[in-house]
């Protein structure tokens, strides 16, 4: 019984598989916007500015020291530096 069924669901008992009407699809048609009430939400009073605070206070990439670390050092738990 197992195996009829997987038969009939892989459809092996059928000659040809179906066609696909590939000229019947359609691709999506999708325009890129800045609009956000096209996602239904309300646009941001003073959207600029909110962006230039939020790019002063999270915006700032600073440079931090580090240490390689390589597979030896974690085998081991001893830096080599």
């Amino acid at each position: 019984r197992a195996g009829q069924a997987l038969v009939k669901v892989n459809k092996l008992d059928k000659d040809e598989a179906e066609s696909i009407p590939w000229e019947d699809i359609i691709p999506l048609s999708l325009e890129p916007s800045t609009d956000v009430s096209v996602l239904g939400r309300k646009p941001i009073p003073n959207l600029k500015k909110v962006q230039e605070k939020l790019r002063k206070k999270y915006g700032l990439i600073e440079d931090v020291e580090f240490t390689d670390v390589t597979e030896d050092d974690n085998n081991t738990g001893k830096s080599s530096k």
